[in-house]
């Protein structure tokens, strides 16, 4: 039955990424102009995103900041949903015929976590992110800052150890890249993981500050209800927290990938057109 399950997960992974994958309908942008990304999605002036919503800053027509927060949305989803399955895929590959070779037994854990437990940058990397390398460069880490802060305080040498986790997983990533295209990378960079990983770390110092406020807030505000208003501002503040906080990592992921990888993208789309 385990193996059944496993073999249904497969099957139903190997469709969806093959759906992701298709040209066709893999990127359908709104707008006149090519439904796929081009030069000018990435240009600088492009690169802004949030601040055109605020009133009388917005330099882009309707249809151009449609177009944008469709790119953006395709970005923050697929980025975790094209690395999820394809590491899927291969674990329940790995795992199916370990069990059937009777060398593991069916408990597995899983690869990720929840999704619906992601209302925090933090939570997105320990709750649902895969935690393949996660050990080891936790344990080097560990190492380099146990030597170099030791008269830091807790949170501070915290951060530098995250941080020095994120740059390491970076440097991973922006190698890889490298190596499956060494030209394009000498060309328009390939540092761009590197960067995003190491943002990382910031999205989680400014969340704590919030969450912080956020509960010195709600302990002012129960002192002044009742018992019966305490149990719903408890239930109605987790919802609004929650909600608040998915709307948080959409925007600090999406700004990190903006940052880090869009002059990268406008460099392979206009070199790619000059060929």
């Amino acid at each position: 039955m385990f193996i059944f399950c496993r073999l249904a997960k497969l099957a139903c992974r190997y469709v969806a990424l093959g759906i992701l994958l298709d040209p066709a309908i893999y990127l359908r942008l709104p707008g006149p102009e090519a439904p796929y990304p081009v030069a000018a999605d990435f240009e600088p002036p492009k690169r802004i995103f949030f601040r055109h919503f605020l009133p009388g800053y917005s330099t882009l027509s309707r249809s151009a900041l449609k177009r944008a927060t469709v790119l953006r949305l395709h970005w923050f989803f697929t980025a975790s949903l094209l690395e999820y399955l394809m590491l899927s895929i291969g674990y329940d590959i790995l795992v199916v015929l370990a069990v059937a070779l009777h060398l593991d037994d069916p408990g597995q854990w899983d690869l990720y976590g929840n999704v619906m437990e992601v209302f925090t940058v933090r939570r997105y990397w320990l709750r649902w992110h895969h935690l393949i390398v996660y050990r080891p460069l936790v344990a080097l880490a560990g190492k380099t800052v146990a030597g170099k802060t030791a008269n830091c305080g807790g949170n501070i040498r915290r951060y530098i150890h995250n941080w020095l986790v994120f740059v390491t997983s970076g440097l991973m990533h922006s190698a890889v890249t490298f190596v499956m295209d060494p030209k394009k990378s000498l060309r328009c960079g390939y540092l761009g993981a590197t960067k995003n990983y190491a943002l990382q770390p910031l999205g989680m110092a400014i969340e704590a500050v919030f969450v912080r406020l956020w509960g010195l807030g709600e302990r002012r505000a129960m002192s002044k209800l009742g018992h019966s208003g305490k149990r719903v501002y408890v239930v109605a503040s987790r919802i609004l927290g929650r909600a608040l906080g998915r709307v948080w990592v959409f925007a600090f992921m999406t700004w990190a990938a903006t940052f880090s990888h869009f002059s990268e993208e406008y460099c392979s789309i206009v070199s790619e057109l000059s060929i």
